[in-house]
């Protein structure tokens, strides 16, 4: 069979047509779910989803790499999001590195290593040094390090509370079993949350975005995203996933925000905690308010588990896995070595923050 004739182009995001948005969609949906996970759901992953992504970022520029054919069809996409992280308190261009796409018939031809070496031809056009970082996944993961990612132990996890252990046994028996005793299993979750979270006195506001909250974020972490107002409205309000935002105050006095998503995993719904923020003063309530919040806002009955990716290396890791206990998997983070600060990679005794609960990698 005739190969196909292709050519891989990079691009600054904010120069693309819809045109090419839309063919970026079209090779997407050929994925349909194929690999429906807490990190790469093809829910909602359509033009307007990446237009957004990729052009509206508040920290810069964005760029794409693509596989074209001669009639300028998609066959190939992957992104770098402009992202900028806070380490040692000071701000770090950076990159996520994120969605990847291949047409099948163009695996097991060193496309995607092609690609990854045209992304940082001309990533290096413009930055001599940025954090640039990927969470991949076992497909994508071998070509990301021959093409000069690295693996460094930030000590990801992803935690999860099951409130509905039957869904995962497959001996119907045992299955039957569970499912019988799972309003008791349930009844002790609901008294463990009330039991943490009594004697509340903060107040909670559910919000529609950030645009009238001052955010008096109190930095606490070595290395952690900055999470300016504008950021947060891009990520989690101009997303068109749908999110539940908290403020926590004490007094009028900022104390921090959670964010949730009501979510599927697997076609199961789920509550996934996608974000976080708790000024340090307030860091030893971590397990109150979060449990304060799942008891009163959400119907625990209809989800599966309550899930969440934090670092062995966060301030919120104690608390959170007393609500969290169960880890899941561990999340592979990899690192462009060749442009990547020092700090970044010599992460030994930091505190590190990231949030990569609800599966969007945006």
């Amino acid at each position: 069979m005739r190969d196909i004739e292709i050519k891989i182009v990079t691009d600054n995001a904010k120069k693309l047509q819809n045109e090419d948005w839309e063919n970026i969609e079209n090779l997407v949906n050929k994925f349909q779910n194929d690999a429906n996970s807490t990190h790469n759901s093809n829910e909602f992953r359509n033009a307007y989803y990446y237009r957004t992504k990729l052009t509206e970022s508040p920290f810069g520029d964005s760029y794409i790499t693509r596989v074209l054919d001669l009639n300028n069809n998609c066959l190939g996409f992957q992104s770098l999001t402009k992202k900028d992280y806070i380490c040692l308190n000071k701000n770090i261009d950076s990159f996520e590195f994120g969605d990847v796409y291949l047409d099948k018939s163009l695996r097991g031809k060193g496309i995607f290593k092609k690609m990854i070496d045209d992304t940082f031809i001309n990533i290096k056009k413009y930055y001599s040094s940025t954090f640039i970082y990927a969470t991949a996944n076992k497909f994508s993961q071998p070509g990301l390090i021959r093409g000069g990612f690295k693996l460094f132990d930030y000590q990801l996890n992803f935690n999860l509370l099951p409130l509905k252990p039957y869904t995962i046994l497959n001996f119907k028996p045992l299955k039957f079993i569970f499912k019988i005793l799972n309003p008791l299993y349930l009844s002790s979750i609901k008294v463990f949350f009330y039991l943490l979270s009594r004697n509340f006195n903060f107040r909670i506001k559910l919000i529609k975005d950030f645009n009238q909250i001052l955010i008096q974020h109190q930095s606490h972490h070595d290395i952690e995203l900055n999470k300016s107002q504008e950021y947060l409205n891009w990520r989690f309000k101009s997303n068109p996933h749908e999110y539940k935002m908290f403020i926590i105050e004490d007094n009028d006095k900022y104390v921090g925000y959670f964010i949730f998503r009501e979510a599927k995993y697997k076609d199961i719904p789920s509550l996934f905690l996608a974000d976080m923020d708790i000024n340090k003063n307030y860091l030893k309530f971590t397990k109150k308010i979060f449990s304060k919040l799942v008891i009163s806002n959400f119907d625990i009955n209809k989800f599966a588990f309550i899930a969440s990716c934090v670092s062995k290396k966060s301030n919120y890791w104690q608390d959170l896995t007393i609500c969290l206990p169960f880890n899941f998997s561990r999340i592979p983070f990899i690192i462009y070595e060749e442009l990547a600060p020092k700090n970044f990679m010599e992460i030994k005794d930091k505190k590190i923050q990231f949030s990569f609960g609800d599966g969007d990698n945006i």
